[in-house]
């Protein structure tokens, strides 16, 4: 799977997830691009969520444990 974590308007950040077949970019484009704080794969495990790798579309990189961290946490609230 594919994440972007973003800062919304009210300072909060955000993650979404989508497929593989789903370029990062495309995906941005439902969220303003100057928002996007870190973007690349998720994966879940028994650990939880683990970010990594960069989207080569939009030129970020993942904040890796930062936004694993976040994913998880957020998850959790579901």
């Amino acid at each position: 799977m594919k994440y972007i974590a973003y800062e919304n308007l009210d300072g909060n950040e955000r993650f979404v997830i989508f497929d593989e077949i789903t370029t990062h970019s495309d995906m941005a484009k439902y969220i303003r691009k100057k928002y996007v704080i870190g973007a690349g794969f998720v994966g879940f495990g028994e650990d939880g969520a683990h970010c990594y790798g960069e989207s080569i579309s939009m030129n970020i990189k993942s904040r890796g444990e930062k936004d694993s961290q976040l994913i998880q946490r957020l998850n959790e609230q579901w």
